[in-house]
């Protein structure tokens, strides 16, 4: 049968998708400690309802296990238990039409002005820059126009396509460049929070970095006042995909890295609403009936970071 994909949060630019067929799926890899920082002292935080069927990676999937929101008292971040397994994550992305999930949007045209500063911050005219996670190169287009040499590492086979047919050099994995390689400026947007060894793609990136370089990261807070107020119901880790949660904390003590540079941003424009009393007082009253999903976004619930290696 052909099943109408759901969405988790009610704006966005997920698009609806027609997907054939719907497969079972174990999902029960944990980690027990923190994945951040090895930390034993681990609070569950809430069990996680995502839509059925799970959309992942533009696959329509039945989940064995309820997902579990955990929070580490240590480093602040926090993380997914019950999973699906990462080599299975991993070809569901490969196999998936990660293009085809989203609309098309320019860069400059879907964030907010203060992302975009942000980002047109972080290089200069004839920079050599990477986007780890590219998609079909939204970004690389906009760092295109703001001079740069592009490439774009890719696991999705169709998204990877149309970023090249757009001129960038793009790769299906981060190995494939070699060692020569380097960037003044690595982009991981909205792509840390998939990944189930963060550390272990930070030392990667540090490998690829010129001297003087930096890695920007955009990903969603844990610890901001929204998320935080929606606790297991929050919006953003309703994504089934979303399974890391790293903190600034620890990203500035444990990483590696430094921070040099961060801001707290909205996800895109679609997620801003103004701070009004109506908003304020609605948004309080469905906390307080532990309804509240962090939407609307009254304070914005994502951080971008510059990072340098220590």
């Amino acid at each position: 049968a052909v099943a109408k994909g759901h969405q988790p949060t009610p704006t966005g630019r997920r698009k609806s998708l027609d997907i054939v067929a719907t497969h079972i799926v174990n999902n029960d890899f944990r980690c027990g400690l923190c994945p951040f920082c090895a930390s034993p002292n681990v609070n569950l935080q809430g069990v996680i309802r995502y839509p059925d069927p799970v959309p992942f990676a533009s696959h329509l999937l039945e989940l064995t296990r309820s997902p579990e929101l955990w929070r580490c008292e240590k480093c602040r971040s926090a993380y997914v238990e019950n999973t699906i397994h990462p080599q299975e994550a991993l070809a569901l992305y490969i196999s998936g039409d990660s293009a085809g999930r989203w609309e098309a949007t320019a860069f400059e045209t879907d964030k907010t002005n203060r992302l975009v500063d942000f980002v047109a911050g972080a290089v200069k005219r004839g920079s050599v820059v990477l986007d780890f996670g590219c998609n079909d190169g939204v970004l690389l287009d906009f760092l295109s126009n703001q001079g740069c040499k592009t490439y774009g590492v890719e696991a999705s086979a169709t998204a990877r396509a149309i970023a090249s047919a757009k001129g960038h050099t793009v790769v299906g994995t981060l190995e494939e460049i070699t060692e020569q390689q380097s960037f003044s400026t690595i982009f991981a947007m909205d792509v840390v929070e998939h990944l189930y060894d963060v550390s272990g793609f930070l030392a990667q990136v540090r490998k690829h970095l010129a001297p003087g370089g930096r890695l920007v990261l955009l990903t969603g807070n844990i610890n901001s006042i929204t998320a935080r107020m929606a606790r297991n119901k929050w919006w953003y880790i309703r994504y089934p995909e979303h399974v890391r949660f790293p903190s600034l904390k620890w990203l500035n003590r444990y990483s590696g890295f430094r921070v040099e540079k961060a801001a707290s941003v909205h996800a895109s424009k679609g997620y801003v609403h103004p701070l009004t009393r109506a908003g304020l007082m609605s948004g309080l009253r469905r906390w307080w009936e532990k309804e509240y999903d962090g939407m609307p976004v009254i304070w914005p619930d994502h951080y971008v970071v510059s990072l340098k290696p220590k």
